[in-house]
């Protein structure tokens, strides 16, 4: 019996064997993705502000799925941007020949928007027409900029012996004062740099808030980034409208969108554009702020 039960025990082991090769033989096979390739889309952003020499309007195309390299720009488009006053600016592309400006459209260096005008963008491509609608509107201004020796980070580094005579002492944290007015409803985009550089805790992050978030002061709220004495902080601050801020807040949900089973389908961000346009045109006034590291 023993030798009976030890032969069927086998006999069923290699039978197993057989199967999961059989199975792992038959899971070896090559499949192709049939990724159907859409029509490119037109993608524009645009930005007018408040303040001289930042306007400008970026004009290009989406990609096929296995293209690499650079999205192709568009440069002959046709661009202005009109308030509501009947005014109208023309844009011109790339008026200082930059190589690095292709597909970016500016006006007159001294044209700047004016709080609460609404200004409608047009972009003209061929026979194609895209327009956008977006207002000024105002901006609370930065009290104050401020830094304090964060005592982890400084531990972190010395930890860790960070190289560099700079690095070793970017241990201070800058944060933002503002007074935030509480009889209008604000939406608020922000931007920081160190030493003229953008600065982000994750390259994927985009700040955007609303003043529910914020109460009615912005008190110590710490910027991205840490900095070394004499190092120089600066922060901007935008006004975007509703529409604004729903784009930036889809946009930061794909960036994060890690394509697991949890992750919902992504989806093109909300746009303000016509056409089936995608980008956003963002008008905005701008508070700035500069703090040199003492």
């Amino acid at each position: 019996m023993k030798k009976h039960n030890t032969f069927c025990s086998m006999t069923t082991t290699v039978l197993k064997a057989l199967v999961v090769l059989l199975i792992v033989t038959s899971c070896e096979k090559t499949i192709e993705l049939d990724v159907k390739q859409t029509a490119p889309q037109v993608v524009i952003e645009g930005l007018l502000t408040d303040k001289e020499g930042m306007q400008y309007v970026k004009v290009g195309q989406t990609v096929g799925f296995y293209t690499t390299g650079s999205t192709p720009r568009i440069t002959d488009a046709m661009v202005a941007v009109s308030d509501d006053e009947g005014e109208r600016m023309v844009f011109e592309h790339n008026p200082n020949d930059h190589p690095d400006s292709l597909g970016y459209y500016l006006p007159d260096p001294s044209y700047k928007g004016e709080i609460g005008h609404t200004y409608t963008l047009s972009v003209t491509i061929g026979e194609d027409l895209y327009t956008a609608s977006d207002k000024l509107l105002p901006v609370t201004e930065i009290s104050a900029l401020t830094s304090e020796i964060n005592d982890e980070e400084r531990e972190y580094l010395r930890e860790n012996n960070i190289d560099g005579p700079i690095e070793r002492e970017r241990y201070h944290e800058v944060f933002l004062f503002a007074e935030e007015p509480q009889e209008r409803k604000d939406f608020y985009l922000f931007k920081f740099y160190r030493n003229g550089q953008v600065l982000r805790d994750d390259d994927n992050e985009i700040y955007v808030v609303d003043d529910t978030s914020l109460g009615e002061s912005i008190d110590d709220i710490p910027i991205a980034g840490f900095f070394a004495p004499r190092e120089v902080a600066r922060v901007e601050m935008f006004s975007i409208t509703r529409p604004g801020f729903l784009y930036y807040q889809d946009l930061t949900n794909i960036l994060g969108n890690d394509g697991g089973m949890f992750s919902p389908p992504p989806a093109n961000p909300r746009s303000n554009l016509s056409n089936n346009a995608l980008g956003f045109f963002q008008v905005s006034a701008i508070a700035v702020s500069t703090f040199v590291i003492p």
